[in-house]
């Protein structure tokens, strides 16, 4: 197998210049001794002749790169053919994007980020000016990191006129894409699509040292992918990377739960304020822990670190996708808001929280809640806190009275109802009765018993809680709007009123719609719901509620 030295004594070169050619291509990483392999089949004549190679030398060079190519010296264009150079950059990009056979430990994540395995990204400046990183080349190198700055041109930053946020946006998202775009991982075509988000209300200003205003209360960046968020980032105003950490911790804070994340157990994260970036990592219960290196994205040499980190986290993110646990237990995407409506607005936080935010509260109390307002639901969600089958709150609700918008926060359950088994709809049965019945006992009712309204309770399958206590109001409220979604003619009393008996009536059409075959004891108990013949406590005394199916069902 050719060695560098051996292709640059077989160039047309002159003796006396051989080994100084030879030094400065060590100097590029590619030492004398070593193979010549698919990364030194791409250098190109600027390459060489920008870490001092004369133009002569480096034609040379490249008629005997082109011979092991096979192919006709393309020295007219400064290097081997574009499709020689674009199969080598797929060929390396599949090496240097390898999927990992396992995930990093926590405490050796931040390592794995600039783990020098002889691997380099070289970018061009054409890229960046184009917004985009079609050019990417994956090089290998004996040589490691050290030299890589020689091989990356400088981007075109124009000091403090460039806004952190479109730093950051170019350098993660828009790598990230190109790398995944030169390469199809087997097993990982799902991954292949994910989904960058700013902080949507972020003012840009031409000014990086102004102070970012009217945001979101979220990071400035969320990187998502499969339906879970996998990336969080917050952007700052030069000389504020202290701050842009600071509002890291402060958004994690509590962690993350497995029933989005299963056994993954950190995330990554960065600060960035101007040029200076830095990378981290945030565990379930919130601890972050931040790099060492700052990368200082004025230095060439520090930009092509941070494209190597951002490869080595592709990997990272490649894996997860493929760990995370099934879609329907990951409703919301941590930290980023889900607009559910118009009105209303629920956000996944840290530690096992939701927020949720209508805007313009009596409005919309108006138009879907007669009967209600501010201070009821303020007293059904204190009746709900006493009451296990229903939601609980983390911070009681508020009213922001300037703007006239709703805010509480609430415990995080898993997924919508689903249930498949005799034992499920009897623990659905009795838990939505269940908590009808402390409902009723202060005059409330629910109004809106519906399957995605139930939600499955932490670590305890088949138990349930019931959520979305703005839909509740008073007994008897006489409905002035259209039927809601599920209810039918039969839902409002004759006085065209919702009272307890309406709340029975749904639970019973809820239970009916279930795609399960049901025994005739089962039958009966909905039929009862459904024409109104029994109350929630009465329910609760039913035989189907009582002995419930495997004793029932032995019996016949």
């Amino acid at each position: 197998m050719t060695t560098v030295s051996e292709l640059v004594d077989k160039g047309d070169i002159p003796e006396e210049r051989k080994k100084h050619v030879k030094n400065l291509l060590h100097g590029l990483g590619y030492a004398a001794g070593s193979a010549v392999g698919k990364a030194f089949l791409m250098i190109t004549k600027k390459d060489m002749t920008d870490a001092g190679v004369s133009i002569a030398d480096a034609n040379a060079i490249l008629a005997e790169v082109a011979s092991l190519q096979g192919e006709d010296s393309a020295e007219g264009q400064g290097g081997p053919s574009k499709k020689a150079r674009t199969d080598a950059k797929i060929a390396l990009a599949r090496e240097c994007l390898k999927p990992l056979q396992q995930l990093p430990a926590a405490s050796d994540f931040l390592d794995f980020l600039l783990r020098q395995d002889g691997r380099r990204i070289p970018v061009s400046l054409e890229a960046f000016d184009e917004a985009d990183l079609p050019e990417i080349l994956i090089a290998e190198s004996s040589g490691g990191l050290s030299h890589i700055s020689s091989l990356v041109e400088a981007i075109p930053f124009h000091g403090g006129e460039e806004h952190t946020t479109a730093m950051m946006s170019a350098f993660i998202p828009v790598a990230m894409q190109s790398l995944l775009k030169n390469v199809s991982l087997p097993g990982s075509e799902h991954y292949l699509r994910f989904d960058y988000s700013g902080n949507k209300t972020e003012k840009r200003s031409s000014n990086p040292s102004s102070v970012l205003s009217q945001r979101l209360d979220r990071p400035d960046m969320l990187l998502t992918s499969s339906g879970a968020t996998v990336l969080v980032g917050e952007d700052k105003a030069e000389g504020h990377l202290h701050e842009a950490a600071q509002d890291i911790v402060n958004y994690v804070q509590g962690g993350f739960s497995a029933l989005q994340y299963g056994a993954i157990n950190y995330l990554p994260c960065y600060a960035a304020a101007g040029l200076v970036v830095k990378l981290g990592m945030f565990n379930s219960l919130g601890k972050v822990q931040w790099m060492k290196t700052e990368f200082d994205m004025s230095s060439s040499k520090h930009r092509a670190l941070f494209l190597f980190a951002v490869s080595n986290l592709t990997r990272w993110i490649t894996l997860v996708a493929q760990q995370l646990p099934e879609l329907a237990l990951r409703m919301l995407l941590l930290l980023k808001p889900w607009e559910r409506d118009a009105h209303v607005t629920i956000t996944l936080q840290s530690a096992g929280r939701v927020y949720k935010q209508i805007k313009r509260f009596g409005n919309w109390v108006e138009s879907h809640s007669p009967g209600s307002d501010f201070h009821f639901v303020a007293s059904v969600y204190k009746i709900a806190n006493c009451h296990p089958n229903l939601v609980h709150t983390r911070k009681s609700p508020q009213l922001v009275l300037r703007k006239g918008n709703y805010e509480v926060t609430l415990e995080q359950y898993g997924p919508p109802a689903n249930p498949q088994t005799l034992q499920d709809i009897h623990s659905l049965c009795r838990d939505c009765c269940g908590a009808a019945a402390a409902l009723h006992a202060e005059n409330v009712v629910m109004r809106d018993f519906r399957l995605p309204n139930v939600l499955t309770r932490h670590g305890a399958e088949g138990d349930y809680v019931v959520v979305d206590m703005e839909c509740a109001g008073p007994d008897c409220t006489e409905w002035s709007l259209n039927l809601l979604d599920k209810w039918d003619a039969n839902t409002l009393n004759e006085m065209r009123q919702y009272d307890k008996m309406s709340d029975m009536h749904q639970i019973g059409l809820m239970i009916d719609s279930l795609p399960v075959s049901k025994p005739e004891v089962l039958k009966e108990f909905v039929d009862l719901l459904v024409t109104k013949q029994l109350s929630a406590s009465e329910a609760l005394q039913h035989q189907w509620i009582v002995q419930g199916p495997e004793e029932l069902c032995s019996l016949h």
